[in-house]
């Protein structure tokens, strides 16, 4: 029934003008209605995680304090083959806080084609990791913690609008068929949505990070006038300013109920910073060289299988079928030999 409701959404918003946001609200809906029917068909109730702060439970560190204003360093163009950054509280430069140093690492033994983002402490400890996972409703990156709970989730949604293309995304980033839009999404443990962005534009520099009733959770925007594609190297270096309003301020929001749990705010613009130095004019991202490297490996590995195959049936066919076929013939001649006749038959003969 949920399937025959969605599709009826679909083809009715297909026709007229865009709406943003239809497509996310008919995914979500099959998303809540899929989640529903598993839940009950094999008994799976969302996950229970241990309580933050109890070492018996949660072994993971705490993060005592937290920045009003967090620097966070998009991958530098200067080495695109070592994908890393810092969060830090200053400019970098000027003995600069070092919250936490992030880096990209691609596992050349792993199942998942894609690179996993590890975030550490200044101490070195390991606070968590980040990774995209396989989702029927666009990108899914799945935020652990150090013993590999998921804490939350946090969705990208990109929309592409036929008609007039946005003048600047045309005439910076080359974006000249329609407009694109992206929406990063923030969910928790259990899939519930608790923040997300406004639909925003391609490679925007600015913009707000809102709870569900429109409270603001964080500010972003990118410090200098650089751009994302660009891959020219800069001694500056690409950044991105997250500002966190006072919680006790009106307009505030409390869906992160301490300071110090706005973490994956800090997240959310790395994952998107490190996305769009892959991103292409279209609004989709290009294989990273984690991917290009593990499935050149695979398609290496399967035709290698393959040929082995093949060689081993040739070499069967031409070789091996003689001897096989001899040894069965005497092996029938040992066990089932052939009953020999008798010189008269032991039935009457009629004749007419």
């Amino acid at each position: 029934m949920f399937r025959t409701a969605a599709f009826a959404t679909l083809v009715g918003k297909a026709s007229g003008a865009f709406e943003p946001g239809y497509l996310a609200t008919a995914a979500n809906f099959s998303r809540a209605a899929l989640d529903g029917y598993l839940q009950g068909r094999f008994g799976l109730p969302p996950g229970e995680l241990p309580a933050k702060g109890d070492p018996a439970l949660d072994p993971c560190p705490i993060l005592n304090s937290w920045p009003d204003k967090l620097e966070i360093d998009a991958p530098n163009p200067c080495n695109p083959l070592w994908v890393a950054g810092a969060w830090t509280s200053e400019a970098p430069g000027s003995g600069a806080p070092l919250v936490m140093t992030w880096s990209q690492q691609c596992s050349k033994v792993g199942a998942s084609l894609v690179a996993q983002t590890t975030y550490s402490l200044p101490t070195g400890g390991l606070f968590g990791t980040s990774q995209l996972v396989p989702s029927l409703t666009g990108n899914t990156f799945q935020l652990n913690d150090c013993v590999g709970y998921t804490r939350y989730y946090i969705d990208e949604k990109v929309y592409h609008v036929v008609g007039e293309p946005d003048a600047h995304a045309c005439e910076i980033y080359g974006s000249c068929d329609g407009s694109v839009f992206v929406q990063l999404i923030i969910r928790d443990h259990a899939g519930r949505k608790i923040a997300h962005t406004p639909y925003l534009r391609l490679f925007q520099s600015s913009f707000n990070i809102e709870d569900t009733s429109g409270l603001i959770v964080a500010h972003v925007e990118r410090i200098g006038h650089w751009n994302p594609m660009s891959k020219m190297c800069s001694s500056k270096g690409h950044r991105w300013l997250v500002k966190f309003p006072d919680l006790t301020m009106p307009g505030a929001s409390a869906i992160f109920p301490t300071a110090a749990d706005r973490w994956p705010v800090a997240k959310l613009v790395t994952i998107m910073a490190t996305r769009d130095a892959s991103r292409s004019s279209s609004g989709l991202v290009n294989p990273s060289v984690c991917e290009v490297e593990k499935t050149g490996l695979l398609v290496v590995s399967l035709v290698f299988f393959v040929v082995a195959v093949a060689a081993l049936g040739i070499l069967f066919t031409r070789v091996g079928v003689a001897p096989l076929q001899s040894t069965c013939l005497e092996f029938e001649s040992a066990c089932c030999p052939r009953r020999k006749m008798g010189a008269t038959s032991q039935f009457l003969k009629y004749t007419v």
